[in-house]
């Protein structure tokens, strides 16, 4: 239990940096953008934070407040963002970018316009398979409820296969009015089905990154033994129909 906690918890992690990351470089885009107007470094920045509507807003909002009052200038602003950002690649693109452009505002801010948007590139490809993966696991969450809620209706139906001896027999042909029928349930049928079940959601969701995956692999059994349960009570109302 400790060690799926901690991996969730590690997951968690790297979401919110991977996300941080892709938000500084959104604003560093909008801040380079601005620097093309032939505006101040302090003013361009102010800007790029009224139009900037990710997690980090506030602590650029902060920033900006400082600026204004003077307590602190442009450069002791970027190295306190930089402290406060928790994703190391986050502090140096932050930082690298920000000694790039204060140079040559304008000159620089094209080309880091530029290096940002084949970063923006691979922030799109990294959301691409994020969606891909989601409809994966969808698609697979579907096929093993399919594949249990089958399972356990033709388990269900196992009694009838012991009536496939008695209605080959040649004294039921020639006088069918002899048999008798008697549907007796199997612990074993019903055993190796349920295992089947368990084994098929356990390979299945084990193909894909799936969280709480011990849970859904749970869940197969317990389908599988509903359905079981539904298609006996079915086929007790059709032979109660008969009699």
């Amino acid at each position: 239990m400790r060690i799926r906690i901690n991996n969730r918890l590690k997951r968690e992690q790297n979401n919110q940096l991977i996300n941080e990351l892709f938000e500084v470089e959104d604003f560093l885009i909008l801040l380079s953008k601005n620097l093309l107007n032939n505006i101040s470094a302090e003013l361009a920045f102010r800007l790029a934070v009224n139009q900037f509507n990710g997690n980090l807003k506030p602590i650029f909002h902060n920033a900006v407040e400082e600026i204004l009052t003077g307590s602190l200038c442009l450069k002791d602003v970027v190295e306190k963002i930089i402290n406060m950002l928790k994703n190391p690649q986050s502090k140096q693109l932050f930082k690298y970018l920000m000694d790039l452009i204060d140079y040559d505002s304008k000159k620089r801010a094209s080309v880091v316009i530029k290096t940002l948007y084949r970063l923006k590139e691979n922030q799109q490809l990294y959301y691409k398979r994020q969606n891909v993966l989601k409809a994966q696991q969808f698609k697979i969450k579907f096929l093993v409820t399919i594949i249990s809620i089958v399972l356990g209706m033709i388990c269900s139906l196992s009694p009838w296969f012991s009536l496939a001896a008695p209605l080959l027999n040649t004294d039921y042909i020639i006088n069918p009015f002899t048999i008798q029928f008697e549907l007796q349930q199997s612990p074993y049928v019903f055993a190796t089905f349920l295992i089947i079940s368990l084994l098929n959601a356990y390979t299945l969701y084990n193909t894909v990154k799936l969280e709480h995956k011990i849970i859904f692999i749970l869940i197969a059994p317990i389908l599988f033994t509903a359905a079981y349960m539904t298609g006996n009570i079915i086929i007790s109302a059709i032979l109660k129909s008969w009699v």
